[in-house]
């Protein structure tokens, strides 16, 4: 094994294991949740409790939702549909507020049970931010309420989604393939771009009813966006997508 990969291995436990460390208790009122057209997957994993940890504890609602991508990887999805106070978001014309009918199933980490769940409700911005290499959604978070930016997106009225690409802590589920398959790491940020991102996108768009999307990313998740937007020009997705940064 040569020099850079095995600090490139080293650097990949590392992550691991600060992301071991981070699971916390989940309120009542995390939520996991579907959308119709979507499986759970493995509903006992405490994986959603490592997320809702850092979220949960300030007051903020959170939400996973599970992406299935061409290929057959299974992604996770974070959301934080609002902020602490419900905060309303911005009037028609400020922004994009109208509103609209949301049909959601959800799954509850409290009942274990489905509950079908027809809302309305006033539509936020939709935001949609990805994370950089050997992170997660977690890296978002870190910080807490008042630093970090997806809490100070959902207060200021925005409906924040969190993405997980494959093979990161939150997204080593495939349709068939195990995860000590090599064949299941056979990937590069160039299947991120061309097939992680549309599919998570295209859920969030399906589920919000939003006509757009902010995107921001932070290292390879900007990479992959740029890759993405630059790479399918006129994609249905990609013409509704705004770059933040």
């Amino acid at each position: 094994m040569h020099h850079d990969d095995r600090a490139a291995l080293f650097l990949l436990l590392v992550a691991h294991a600060i992301a071991a460390a981070l699971s916390g208790t989940v309120a009542d009122h995390a939520i996991r949740g579907t959308g119709a057209w979507l499986a759970p997957i493995d509903p006992a994993s405490k994986l959603f409790d490592r997320m809702a940890g850092l979220v949960v504890p300030y007051g903020y609602p959170l939400e996973e939702h599970f992406v299935r991508t061409v290929d057959g990887y299974i992604l996770r999805l974070f959301r934080i549909p609002h902020g602490k106070a419900d905060t309303q978001a911005p009037k028609p014309g400020a922004a994009w507020g109208r509103g609209f009918n949301c049909l959601l199933y959800h799954w509850s980490k409290q009942s274990c049970s489905h509950q079908k769940q027809q809302q309305q409700q006033q539509r936020r911005p939709v935001v949609h931010m990805q994370h950089g290499l050997l992170d997660s959604s977690t890296g978002f978070v870190l910080n807490g309420p008042g630093l970090s930016l997806p809490f100070l997106l959902a207060d200021a009225g925005y409906d924040v989604w969190l993405g997980n690409v494959r093979g990161n802590i939150f997204s080593r589920n495939h349709t068939s393939l195990k995860l000590l398959d090599p064949n299941f790491w056979a990937f590069s940020w160039d299947d991120m771009a061309a097939k992680d991102l549309p599919s998570m996108l295209t859920v969030e768009l399906l589920i919000t009813g939003a006509d757009e999307i902010s995107y921001i990313g932070h290292s390879q998740g900007t990479t992959i966006g740029m890759a993405f937007l630059s790479s399918h020009a006129g994609h249905a997705v990609a013409e509704r997508i705004k770059v933040g940064c």
